[in-house]
């Protein structure tokens, strides 16, 4: 779907929230298509995070979110992050602010390691530091982060 367009960027939205940035002479072979835009469901998007992660991997559901994390971690994680939203909206609520529900699951993805945060970030083209506990990537709108009991801190 096409969120935004000018004569030198164009961003579209894949069915899965992720948002695409090109320039337009960059476009090949294009058409408008008729069909109404729909988001990827929960389970469609559940099944692709457990392909693209693997084996060691799991995805639990929550209202909001799902969460990719190590075998077994589910209910150690789904639940902060779904707690997190739920307080995220209160406090925006009784502020007067409207939050939207999101029209895409929102994903998190926990990794058991800091060295495999860390490979997976340099993997995307993005350096963290050692200081860095977690990074929200906007183009994906996703959530990463590590175990923080393997947190070594910035001494090694």
């Amino acid at each position: 779907m096409p969120v935004q367009w000018d004569q030198s960027r164009v961003f579209l939205l894949e069915r899965d929230g992720y948002l695409h940035e090109f320039r337009p002479q960059e476009a090949e072979n294009y058409s408008r298509v008729d069909v109404r835009f729909s988001s990827y469901s929960q389970a469609e998007v559940r099944n692709r995070l457990l392909i693209e992660f693997g084996p060691g991997y799991d995805v639990t559901g929550t209202g909001s979110y799902l969460v990719v994390h190590p075998v077994g971690q589910g209910g150690l994680w789904a639940q902060r992050f779904e707690d997190l939203y739920r307080s995220m909206v209160h406090y925006f609520s009784t502020r007067g602010i409207d939050i939207q529900t999101p029209a895409f699951p929102l994903i998190a993805v926990v990794f058991p390691r800091q060295a495999d945060f860390v490979r997976h970030m340099s993997g995307m083209g993005i350096r963290v530091g050692q200081g860095f506990l977690g990074f929200y990537e906007n183009y994906s709108n996703r959530i990463y982060l590590y175990d923080i009991k393997d947190y070594k801190g910035q001494s090694d």
